[in-house]
């Protein structure tokens, strides 16, 4: 049996932000709408180190959003890590890299994925 989810009562993370292009689409359906990003981005609303540490509290969120992030970050693991940290239980990691996409530092552009690369 699904549970049913009151869905304006959840809490999202932008993890790694940018310029936000899906702010204006989700926040109204959400509680709480959070862009964290690297200190050079005067949009996030809380910044995270290129070690992706962030000063947010263990299970803060229910929904991490990532997209097209993971392929910028020094460390994978290290960015993983801290999301599943930041996730309360039972929460959601909506994570979306590419495998070939022209090279785009910002600032930084390190990884082409799999799927065997991604599931590794």
């Amino acid at each position: 049996m699904l549970k049913k989810i009151q869905v304006d009562q959840l809490h999202l993370v932008d993890f790694g932000c940018g310029d936000m292009p899906y702010y204006e689409v989700i926040k109204p359906l959400v509680r709480e709408y959070v862009g964290v990003d690297l200190k050079m981005n005067p949009l996030a609303h809380h910044h995270i180190d290129f070690d992706s540490k962030t000063s947010l509290p263990s299970e803060f969120t229910d929904i991490i959003l990532s997209n097209q992030v993971l392929e910028h970050v020094d460390s994978p693991e290290g960015y993983l890590d801290e999301a599943w940290r930041l996730l309360k239980p039972e929460g959601t990691l909506i994570l979306s890299t590419h495998g070939y996409w022209y090279y785009h530092p910002t600032p930084n552009d390190y990884w082409r994925w799999t799927s065997a690369g991604l599931q590794n």
